[in-house]
């Protein structure tokens, strides 16, 4: 689906005026990259999810940068918070995570050229 849009897109007479493609997840980005590259375009694109795929993608330039949520570190956090609420510590002292508005949010990472050896596997 996100081909077929960025192709809508692309082929409207404002196409021209797109300058950069922020997706929602990669399998987005994946689709408006194939649709750019039948259209012979180059954009910047960017993404959320930082899938293996879209990893490559990164490193060969195709696709700008990816974000990874990271589930192992949400994982730590989770089983960290309720120990220190099970010993009556303080639930976020020392902690790598911030409390706002009743959600629990802990750092995403973003990945680029700069550090796209770090997470190709």
């Amino acid at each position: 689906m996100a081909k077929d849009r960025m192709d809508l897109w692309l082929n409207d007479t404002q196409g021209n005026n797109i300058e950069v493609i922020i997706s929602n997840n990669d399998a987005m980005a994946i689709g408006a990259l194939a649709s750019l590259k039948e259209h012979h375009k180059k954009l910047p694109i960017f993404s959320v999810d930082a899938l293996p795929r879209v990893l490559r993608f990164v490193k060969s330039g195709d696709i700008t940068g990816t974000v990874l949520n990271d589930g192992v570190t949400q994982s730590r956090v989770l089983v960290k918070l309720a120990r220190d609420l099970a010993q009556g510590k303080p639930m976020n002292k020392g902690a790598d995570w911030t409390l706002e508005n009743n959600s629990i949010r802990t750092p995403d990472i973003a990945i680029d050229q700069d550090n796209i050896d770090k997470f190709l596997k």
